[in-house]
């Protein structure tokens, strides 16, 4: 399947060192190598295929690009340093250009040829081919590209928490100063089923602070949703009278979003603007993967709490105004802060935050690793 381009279309590659190149230009062909697509119409660029998301996920995608001198010599560089050994992080390909309203193919892949021509002065021409499924245990899965398509404009943030070693929470919706810190993070668990790996956190000294000056400034208090995967250690973690935290975005008393565990068998979902509360519980035992949400909306007057796809209780309304700017100490997956208070005893994989609140629809399908 062959799309040409023209000069709308972006490919962002990474390395293995995570240095982002933007290839944009002239991509003059576009080739997704395999049948198992799923497109999708769209207004920009070409008027039908966009978005084959299956293809880019099982099979290989090839792209002949044309640049001016300077870029191409660049590009060639960091191609060359990765067919000698590196492996492809991620790649992003937006058919359209990077604006808002742009679809994008994201994946992790590896280089497995590379050429370089100069068919007329002051042009490079450069061909390359990626295969998914490649490389280190970074590579994507079906899950991974559910989250960065289910609203790819106005995902802030998105922390699989799937690493085997080191301190960083890589971001993988792209903006590495979004990064978070693990600290006394077990890495490496078994995962949701999607192929990936957990995070496991020991109930007492673990925390993902996931705060940064970034998140901060792109944050929409009025006007988001937050995702996370928690599983109980055991079934003594429900009734261990401990307050426990899945997660926490927070200003103060007055401004926040949490999960959390306050008396026994008991899980609260809270939305707090300007003092006014909104609360849902559920009273559980379960030692299974739960996936838990909240969409907020000041324009709708409306919070929503989900438990495994489904709304939780009713749709509360009559939200306060949020005010303030985030915590750097109460950004946190797994704990209340970065003391850490209330940390949560088990597991956790793939965390989320958008600006914006995701459909009733789009949560049902997040809770699917399928």
């Amino acid at each position: 399947m062959t799309r040409s381009h023209g000069r709308l279309a972006e490919l962002y590659i990474d390395n293995e060192s995570a240095a982002c190149q933007v290839i944009s230009g002239d991509l003059s062909t576009i080739t997704f190598n395999d049948p198992k697509t799923t497109p999708e119409s769209t207004a920009l660029g070409d008027s039908t295929v966009q978005r084959e998301t299956d293809g880019i996920r099982d099979g290989t995608l090839d792209m002949t690009a044309i640049y001016s001198t300077g870029t191409g010599a660049c590009v060639s560089d960091l191609l060359e340093g990765m067919q000698s050994g590196s492996d492809v992080r991620r790649i992003q390909y937006y058919p359209g250009g990077r604006f808002a309203a742009s679809p994008v193919i994201s994946a992790c892949m590896q280089l497995n040829n590379y050429s370089v021509t100069t068919p007329a002065d002051g042009i490079s021409q450069i061909s390359a081919g990626l295969e998914v499924g490649k490389g280190d245990a970074v590579h994507s899965s079906v899950y991974q590209n559910k989250v960065l398509f289910a609203n790819s404009a106005s995902l802030i943030g998105y922390w699989p928490l799937f690493e085997f070693s080191g301190t960083t929470a890589s971001n993988l919706e792209g903006t590495a100063a979004r990064n978070g810190t693990y600290s006394a993070i077990d890495l490496g668990r078994p995962g949701i089923g999607d192929g990936k790996t957990s995070a496991s956190l020991d109930g007492a000294s673990s925390f993902i602070n996931i705060y940064s000056t970034s998140l901060n400034t792109a944050f929409d208090g009025g006007e988001g949703t937050a995702l996370i995967w928690a599983k109980a250690r055991a079934a003594g973690v429900w009734t261990d009278d401990t307050i426990r935290y899945i997660f926490i975005v927070r200003v103060d008393a007055n401004n926040f979003v949490r999960v959390w565990k306050q008396a026994d068998n008991i899980l609260y979902w809270d939305y707090i603007a300007s003092g006014t509360l909104e609360r849902v519980s559920k009273t559980t035992t379960t030692t299974n993967w739960m996936t838990l949400g909240i969409t907020w909306s000041t324009s709708a007057s409306q919070v929503k709490m989900f438990f495994d796809g489904t709304q939780e209780g009713s749709t509360q309304t009559g939200l306060g105004i949020w005010a303030g700017n985030l915590s750097s100490t109460e950004v946190v997956i797994g704990a209340a802060d970065t003391i850490p208070a209330g940390a949560w005893d088990g597991f956790e994989a793939q965390g989320a935050i958008w600006k914006t609140a995701l459909t009733v629809a789009q949560m049902n399908d997040l809770a699917s690793f399928t």
